[in-house]
């Protein structure tokens, strides 16, 4: 369920979420190139060249915790064919997956990884079993997200990592696309979620320190484009490669985007969220049961 490629510039945490957030933490970059550009003849000696290019191209998509003292157990949800979790083993992490689909997993396997077909209720894996728990762009696809979140917050350990990533329903892109947004994609997405929506989540299933952070990319809006060109023009070449780029970002395009991705980011109108959550050691590690009267809705119907 991942379309992110990895990358390699880091994001400090936020004092927010407790004492170990002033080591570097691993933020993954939306289509690194395999071979730099600004490494290759002369440009290498241009000053500050490959400074600026990490930054530009620094989407916080992804989020690797460190390793602290020998707490090393991680899981995905969602791992598709393992991509992700080579990342965390580079890391120095234990990981493993869940995966519902065979075929991915398969090659999980291959690639060395205990992976579980099925879903993360079916695994039924004993209470904090893990110190870290993933989930890139797979809360939208779930029917009960609250379920899973409590269920994510069992197997956690106390003071365990949460990091997720969902769509931003609460962004001008859903304004301005309205049917067209690329992120509807009924069926696949079940739930569309805000930033407020997902701390009340977090908040029940007992998450009490949260940091929502906004992705600096404009892969929504590219796919967005692509199906106003498709309504206009079915046939379009144009729309066929606006609708692949969000899979298939290209280097230089992400650059020319970079300036106004950052902005939006800095704004708080991202279309997509990273989230990382964690739970204070001692308290109550059971979820909190909400009324329905108190519960507020998981889910938005596109616009007219």
């Amino acid at each position: 369920m991942q379309s992110e490629s990895a990358g390699g510039p880091r994001l400090l945490a936020r004092d927010s979420l407790g004492a170990a957030e002033t080591a570097p933490l691993a933020a993954e970059v939306t289509a690194a190139p395999v071979a730099p550009w600004y490494l290759r003849c002369g440009l290498r000696r241009v000053p500050g060249l490959r400074a600026l290019y990490r930054w530009l191209t620094e989407s916080r998509s992804e989020f690797i915790p460190p390793v602290v003292g020998g707490r090393n157990r991680a899981l995905e949800l969602g791992c598709a064919t393992g991509r992700f979790l080579e990342r965390l083993r580079e890391h120095g992490w234990n990981a493993r997956g869940v995966e519902p689909a065979e075929s991915p997993a398969g090659e999980a396997r291959r690639r060395g990884f205990d992976i579980h077909t099925g879903t993360l209720e079916s695994a039924a894996f004993p209470d904090g079993s893990f110190d870290a728990v993933f989930g890139w762009m797979v809360l939208e696809h779930l029917s009960h997200p609250r379920e899973t979140l409590w269920e994510i917050a069992r197997t956690l350990r106390p003071d365990g990592w949460l990091a997720f990533s969902v769509p931003n329903v609460a962004c001008w892109e859903r304004i301005i696309f309205r049917s067209c947004w690329y992120v509807w994609e009924p069926p696949r997405h079940l739930q569309h979620f805000s930033s407020a929506s997902l701390r009340r989540l977090l908040r029940d299933a007992g998450f009490d320190r949260v940091e929502v952070i906004h992705q600096r990319n404009l892969l929504n809006v590219a796919g967005s484009l692509g199906l106003v060109v498709h309504r206009l023009a079915p046939r379009s070449q144009l729309a066929r490669r606006l609708l692949d780029f969000p899979d298939n970002p290209t280097m230089w395009s992400q650059l020319l985007m970079a300036p106004l991705a950052i902005l939006l980011a800095a704004l708080r109108q991202s279309g997509r969220l990273t989230i990382v959550a964690r739970r204070t050691v001692g308290t109550d590690d059971r979820p909190v049961e909400t009324t329905a009267s108190t519960r507020s809705p998981e889910s938005q119907q596109p616009a007219s």
